[in-house]
């Protein structure tokens, strides 16, 4: 049963895995011709060398249909941050209220 669940998770991860910062460097040293490449904006660029980003086609064909293997520490510490931020907004919008009624209370 260990077995299988190894395969069946970290198999298909190592083989589908992509390096779009490699891709993308690969695309601007020419090595998948000079059309494809654009701006941020979707604009076609003239010198591929000034490419910032590529076309969904060029991608696919150049890197693959796969994606970036998931990186545990990045995602922790993007999560935590945000889960700090909700938390501190949430305590603020609850807490005031609460205040509230119970001044209202003790004026009664």
């Amino acid at each position: 049963m260990s077995r299988a669940w190894i395969y069946l998770t970290v198999l298909p991860v190592a083989l589908g895995s992509v390096n779009f910062d490699t891709c993308l460097a690969q695309v601007r040293n020419g090595d998948w011709g000079l059309t494809g490449g654009t701006d941020n904006q979707g604009r076609p660029v003239s010198n591929i060398s000034l490419a910032t980003a590529i076309t969904y086609d060029l991608c696919v064909v150049a890197c693959g249909s796969g994606s970036e293997p998931f990186v545990w520490n990045i995602f922790s510490q993007q999560f935590s941050a945000w889960l700090v931020s909700a938390e501190t907004l949430m305590f603020r919008v609850v807490w005031p209220r609460e205040k509230t009624q119970i001044r209202a209370s003790e004026q009664r």
